[in-house]
């Protein structure tokens, strides 16, 4: 057989994208700013913060996803906060239950997910993170317990 048809092609572009190994990288914050709620003034203010949030970000392959003539990486995503031993899992959530641990991973490389509460943006052409904790301030608490940030910074690959 000498031609090999699309649907050929694109099963086994699925089988090398199906195969591929997982990988961990340590990503490190590199700023960060937000709300904070000032006690002097009792107003929230905009703001950078030093804290920093580092974290492993673990990839695992979880298969392809076809569509028409693309083809798309799945991913399943584990983040670890910095200091703490248990992975929690980062979720999909515009897919179906039965799917939500599946991330696609477009074209440009920038997979999506929310774990608890905060949302993660990693590209995996250039290492580049954001996150975003998009909570509180709109609960009318007027205290430091829950400020929305963003953060970004950069990942090393570790494994």
């Amino acid at each position: 057989m000498r031609h090999l048809t699309a649907v050929g092609l694109l099963a086994l572009a699925g089988v090398a994208h199906a195969e591929a190994p997982g990988a961990a990288y340590f990503c490190r914050e590199e700023f960060m700013g937000g709300l904070a709620f000032n006690s002097g003034s009792h107003e929230w203010e905009g703001g950078s913060f030093t804290t920093r949030r580092n974290f492993v970000l673990k990839l695992k392959p979880a298969g392809v996803q076809v569509q028409g003539q693309y083809s798309y990486d799945l991913v399943q995503v584990w983040v670890t906060p910095e200091g703490q031993s248990l992975p929690i899992e980062c979720l999909d959530l515009g897919k179906e239950v039965g799917e939500m641990d599946q991330i696609t991973v477009p074209k440009n490389n920038i997979l999506r997910c929310v774990s608890s509460m905060t949302q993660y943006q990693f590209n995996r052409a250039n290492n580049r993170f954001l996150t975003v904790y998009a909570y509180g301030y709109v609960n009318g608490a007027d205290n430091h317990d829950d400020t929305p940030y963003i953060s970004g910074g950069r990942c090393t690959k570790i494994d």
